[in-house]
This record gives C-alpha cells, structure tokens and sequence, in this order.
C-alpha cells in the first residue's frame, strides 16, 4: 500500500491519498532508492491540491529524500512553484534543512535555478 501511496501522490490523485491514508497508510514512509515521501512526490509532480491534502494530514515537512537531501521545500524551489513554496512555507517547512554532502539549502536550490519569486520568497520566510 505504501508504493501505491507514493504513486497515487506523484500523479496528484488526492481521492486515492485520502483512501491510503484513512486505510492506514503511513503518510511518511519513503522508497528505498530515492528516499522520497508523499508530499516530495506531490511537490514534484507540482500538484498543489495533494501537498495541501499530506500537510493537513500530517506529513513531515522537513523529511528529506536520499537522493539529493531536499526536502518538499526544496523541491518546490529547484522547480520554482512559488505557490506550493509558498504553502509549504505557511504550514512551517524549515528554509535551512539540508541532509546530502552538498549541503544546498532551499533558497540555494533556488539561487541555483534562477527562480527569483522563490527566492524572494524563502528570503522573506527568513532564510
């Protein structure tokens, strides 16, 4: 169940989340090869209503993958999806949680990409 959690997460199904979920699914498990919860699933598919439906559920906002060590904030900003940054950001996801060798922030993801409303945003959230 927790493989079809993260697949129904990646393709934005909220009504399939919302079944895995209210079944027992544990919002938070993550793959074994990328690391990758849920809500870093949502955020990288961009689908805003699913990153609203796990953050009100409960997942961890500053859970990081195994690939890279972003968390759903730093995915957000490496794609510059100012509205889910912006979501992740009202609901307390962390600008400076880091976890892989390179040790890239959200706001250096951002700075990276080139995605100016996102930085200006993490900036004002404090990072």
């Amino acid at each position: 169940m927790s493989k079809a959690l993260l697949k129904a997460a990646a393709a934005g199904q909220t009504t399939k989340l919302e079944g895995f979920l209210d079944g027992g699914a544990d919002i938070d498990f993550a793959d074994k090869a990328p690391g990758r919860t849920a809500l870093i699933e949502a955020v990288i598919g961009g689908h805003a209503d699913a990153v609203r439906l796990l953050v009100a559920r409960g997942a961890k906002l500053n859970a990081t993958d195994r690939t890279l060590g972003y968390t759903a904030l730093g995915w957000a900003a490496h794609s510059g999806n100012l509205s889910i940054v912006e979501q992740l950001l009202a609901a307390g996801a962390s600008v400076e949680v880091t976890a892989s060798e390179f040790q890239l922030a959200p706001l250096m993801v951002a700075a990276q990409t080139g995605r100016a409303e996102v930085i200006a945003a993490l900036l004002a959230a404090g990072a």
